[in-house]
């Protein structure tokens, strides 16, 4: 779990999925929400990244706290569905005027 990730950087999350399917690619769908202080979840679709592994990537405009909450079309799947977290977004301090 991340305590505070940094405002514009994109930062990644994994999940190990509990269930072996044959096809994940194509058989499974996973969706991190993120919500933030104002309450309107963010949807960002995970992707499978090799064996039982899948990962999700989020960059926020915004400071503030957020918590987030997995959905997978395999609902009996515990590694990928429901999992939840919460962490901070700090403001950018770098050098970078992209950030």
């Amino acid at each position: 779990m991340m305590n505070a990730i940094t405002q514009h950087v994109v930062h990644e999350w994994s999940f190990v999925a509990k269930r072996e399917v044959a096809d994940p690619f194509n058989e499974v769908e996973l969706d991190v929400l993120f919500t933030g202080e104002d309450g309107r979840p963010l949807q960002v679709p995970a992707f499978w990244a090799g064996g039982d592994l899948w990962r999700a990537r989020f960059s926020s405009p915004v400071t503030g706290r957020f918590t987030y909450h997995t959905v997978c079309s395999d609902t009996a799947d515990t590694g990928l569905h429901g999992q939840t977290g919460a962490f901070t977004v700090v403001p950018y301090s770098g050098d970078n005027p992209l950030f």
